[in-house]
């Protein structure tokens, strides 16, 4: 396949270019250089913020643009700056901290401000601190309500993400907020109409660049509305049920480099 159709490759980080171990393989970095030699831009998509891309060894440098906070902030890695930002509705907010906090004991609460993770002690006991999460501040649920947030996560010990998203959408008006899973312990939080689509578009159009000149590379479900969108739509090997179901292809695990030899397989790279 000539590589002159594909104009940009938008990938997840973590599950698909991100192993366990939280480091990129050395194929991975080596693909991801010879896509910039060859004059085509990485855009990645994640649910992370800009400071937990930033966290990610040997991927600045060859990075063209990323899209945080499942779509609700974009980021410059050269130079450091932000692209765009959406915030949720406050009253979606407030509402979300009524209904957990009311409904709840146990149950994980965070919000990201822009600037940093604001979270209940509970949220904070569930997912201890690592690296990529940056500055923090343990707050009550009601402090969460005195700052503009473009994000929430919410967590909990014995129920999935996919029953507290029924739980909330039963409790509040789900045209207000964009809820989706990154992985199998936390439920995710984006402003309405929000999601990696709207974000890789947003992402691509300062490239000049259309999703349908893309590759696209995902493994969990907050990955489905950029699939969707792209000209050609990956799924790695351990990807989630519903992502493997949905992709153009299918490749190996994030663990036996499936982004790289896909890319070679595609003719992408050599």
């Amino acid at each position: 396949m000539s590589t002159g159709r594909w104009k940009a490759v938008v990938t997840d980080l973590d599950g698909t270019i991100i192993r366990r171990d939280g480091t990129l393989s050395a194929s991975t970095i080596a693909a991801a250089a010879e896509l910039e030699r060859r004059g085509i831009p990485l855009v990645v998509a994640t649910a992370r913020t800009p400071h937990g891309v930033s966290t990610v060894a040997g991927l600045q440098s060859v990075l063209e643009a990323a899209v945080c906070c499942n779509g609700a902030l974009g980021w410059s890695p050269k130079p450091r700056r932000t692209l765009w930002r959406h915030d949720l509705a406050p009253a979606a907010v407030k509402q979300i901290v009524e209904v957990l906090s009311s409904n709840f004991t146990s149950i994980g609460l965070a919000a990201y401000t822009g600037e940093q993770w604001v979270m209940n002690p509970s949220y904070d006991a569930l997912r201890p601190s690592t690296a990529r999460r940056g500055d923090f501040a343990i707050v009550s649920p009601e402090e969460l309500l005195h700052e503009p947030i473009c994000a929430m996560a919410v967590c909990s010990p014995d129920r999935s993400p996919m029953v507290l998203a029924s739980m909330i959408r039963s409790r509040i008006d789900g045209s207000d907020i964009t809820l989706t899973m990154s992985d199998y312990e936390v439920l995710d939080i984006a402003p309405a109409r929000v999601d990696k689509a709207t974000g890789v578009r947003e992402a691509l159009d300062g490239l000049g660049i259309l999703a349908a000149e893309t590759i696209s590379f995902g493994d969990m479900p907050n990955d489905l509305p950029m699939l969707r969108d792209a000209g050609l739509s990956v799924a790695m090997g351990n990807g989630h049920p519903d992502v493997i179901a949905a992709a153009d292809v299918l490749t190996t695990s994030v663990e036996h480099d499936g982004f790289a030899e896909s890319l070679r397989n595609l003719g992408i790279i050599s």
